[in-house]
């Protein structure tokens, strides 16, 4: 659509446009070199389980259990640092608005709250965001929000410390698509 306005100097006039989306997603706009983008969203979106990973530094172990939907079931690791890449379903990378997380800092069959590290690798800027760094409750799902929808490639998880002698323990990871 087209709109063509004259204006005199000092003067300003409010225009409006309208769209009909075809689908859920996000929307660039351009007018005259400004530029925003706006998202629509298709339904309450649902949380998801990624589909496949990448331990990055082979100090994980059994990764597939981190996201089997089942929470008493986990992926774990001796040490502090080694990240575990959680991976998105593709083709494309889903909009995601926040991920949530149930994990626990296990020593001697005892569990304590989780000292993590949580990014997603949003493809639209090519970069990693920190998602949260800290203590999580222990054997509780926990959910985090991104500062804004991102399209997520991937979902790294890494403990910041874990006690002499304990395992860090993902029993699930999951992500809100919206």
């Amino acid at each position: 659509m087209q709109q063509q306005v004259t204006l005199e100097p000092g003067q300003s006039q409010q225009v409006s446009f309208g769209i009909i989306p075809q689908a859920s997603g996000l929307y660039s706009v351009v007018l005259d070199g400004l530029q925003g983008s706006f998202m629509v969203n298709g339904g309450q979106g649902q949380w998801k389980s990624p589909n496949d990973n990448n331990d990055v530094d082979g100090k994980w172990y059994a990764e597939i259990l981190a996201y089997d939907g089942e929470i008493n079931t986990e992926a774990w690791t001796k040490t502090p640092g080694a990240w575990l890449w959680l991976y998105t379903p593709g083709p494309k990378s889903p909009p995601v608005s926040k991920v949530r997380v149930y994990c626990g800092t296990e020593v001697g069959g005892v569990y304590q709250d989780a000292d993590i590290v949580i990014r997603v690798f949003d493809e639209s800027i090519d970069d990693y965001v920190p998602v949260f760094s800290g203590l999580i409750p222990k054997l509780q799902w926990v959910e985090l929000a991104l500062d804004k929808i991102r399209y997520v490639y991937d979902i790294d998880i890494s403990w910041n410390s874990i006690p002499s002698g304990g395992d860090g323990c993902l029993f699930e990871l999951q992500y809100w698509e919206v």
